[in-house]
């Protein structure tokens, strides 16, 4: 099986690789504002190659080898992109979508510790224990998420008008991630951020 990471997007530049699922089929905990925003479901509707490429990813992922093979394909993709810059977006579609998944993640970010991986996930039901140091996971926040199920200790990325942003320091996303990059960093800093929904 063919497993297709991007080297860039709209807001990143040819520093970042990308991982992408299809959206909705592998977002457990999406809710049904994130659900008809979804911007990732706006590619996949103009263009069937994304959504070809996303549910190939999404059969590879269930694999019992998916992380080892991940890890072969990074180590090959860096050699090849001189212009990697060592940030790697898990899902700007898609979410983890069972433990399984969740724990080779764990497994690949381990095994490339010189490079950070960030990810945003509302599957909120997941272990997130034992996250490498270099795996950024921020908690996302819809104006109807339900705020008891969202595991504390995490950063959290609020999306829309949120009514608990009023008392909680954040950063407004600039949306250039080659120009801000703070999402990779917001561990250091104890800041959330805020997004528009768009």
């Amino acid at each position: 099986m063919e497993m297709y990471i991007s080297t860039h997007n709209r807001k990143m530049g040819k520093g970042f690789f990308i991982w992408n699922l299809p959206c909705r089929v592998t977002c457990p905990g999406k809710t049904e504002i994130c659900s008809k925003k979804c911007y990732a479901n706006k590619a996949e509707r103009m263009y069937p190659n994304v959504r070809n490429s996303r549910m190939e990813n999404f059969e590879t992922s269930k694999l019992e080898d998916f992380a080892d093979r991940m890890i072969r394909k990074i180590w090959v993709m860096q050699d090849e992109n001189s212009s990697f810059a060592g940030f790697f977006r898990i899902h700007e579609s898609g979410d983890f979508y069972s433990q399984k998944y969740l724990d080779d993640w764990k497994k690949i970010c381990k095994e490339f510790p010189d490079i950070k991986f960030l990810a945003f996930t509302k599957s909120f039901h997941l272990d997130f224990s034992n996250i490498p140091e270099n795996m950024q996971v921020i908690m996302s926040i819809f104006p109807d998420t339900n705020m008891e199920n969202v595991p504390k200790g995490f950063l959290r990325a609020y999306a829309g008008d949120c009514k608990e942003m009023d008392n909680i320091k954040m950063l407004e996303c600039p949306g250039n991630c080659d120009t801000c990059g703070m999402c990779w960093q917001l561990n250091k800093t104890g800041m959330n951020v805020h997004f528009k929904i768009h």
